[in-house]
């Protein structure tokens, strides 16, 4: 295994480490994200469902500003129907935020001294199993299947399935009677630069960028801080369109005035 790559590109180390480093990157950004939405997410999630109240009473007040013109009595069974209907693509996307929320808070934080073990390993895996990087493994289906199993494996930091797949892999192949590997990537120098240019706009953007604040205790109480100021400005908002629905409808405002549970 010590002599199982022989390349013919003079960039071929500057590729692995770009491939290396791109796949390490997005990784890092996920658990930035996964980071930003345990901090975050639930004020988060409070502002935008305050905010779907607000415009779902906007827009009622405009479907029965409309029926008013026209010297109507507005039909309110119509306009409850009409708006769930404006609003249904809204209260999905809450329903995602919520979910997401819920789902990241239950994922647990692995050591430090695991998660470098994950990616050593996982580099190791990469120089041994990756397409490009190891021209047989798409003709062989347990290579490619070792492969498939050590992104999912990755990406969930599980740590003992990626020590059984590099155990697997060695095997596999020795197995194979591949011996030396020899490697021609063709247009190489493209790739180097599609992939430069890839780490550069994970770099450059969120939720790469989260790290940002997830480093600084006082950034992060300074983002919760500017949620709840959104949060009590929509809160004003729905008051002023509750009392504007009043004044159109009295009583009966009673049946369009909404919260979502």
């Amino acid at each position: 295994m010590k002599n199982l790559i022989k390349v013919k590109n003079t960039n071929y180390s500057k590729y692995e480490e770009l491939l290396v480093r791109k796949e390490t990157l997005e990784k890092e950004a996920k658990n930035y994200l996964i980071g930003y939405i345990r901090e975050f997410g639930t004020l988060t999630s409070k502002a935008f469902q305050i905010q779907i109240e607000c415009i779902r009473q906007k827009k009622a007040i405009t479907l029965c500003q409309v029926a008013i013109n026209k010297g109507e009595r507005p039909d309110l069974d119509s306009i409850n129907n009409k708006l769930e209907a404006q609003m249904q693509a809204y209260y999905d996307e809450l329903s995602e935020m919520v979910a997401k929320n819920n789902l990241y808070k239950k994922i647990k934080f692995i050591p430090e001294i695991n998660y470098m073990k994950i990616k050593r390993i996982y580099h190791k895996l990469v120089k041994m199993l990756h397409p490009d990087l190891n021209p047989h493994t798409n003709n062989i289906p347990a290579l490619i299947d070792l492969w498939e199993r050590a992104v999912t494996a990755y990406r969930a930091n599980d740590l003992d399935e990626l020590e059984e797949i590099l155990v697997l892999s060695k095997k596999n192949i020795e197995k194979a009677g591949l011996g030396e590997i020899e490697i021609d990537i063709p247009n190489i120098e493209e790739k180097i630069a599609e992939l430069e240019e890839k780490i550069s706009y994970i770099i450059r953007n969120d939720p790469y960028r989260y790290k940002d604040i997830l480093n600084d205790q006082i950034a992060i109480e300074e983002k919760k801080d500017e949620i709840r100021k959104e949060i009590r400005k929509y809160k004003k908002y729905k008051k002023e369109l509750d009392n504007t629905l009043n004044e159109m409808l009295g009583k009966e405002a009673d049946k369009l005035k909404w919260t979502i549970h």
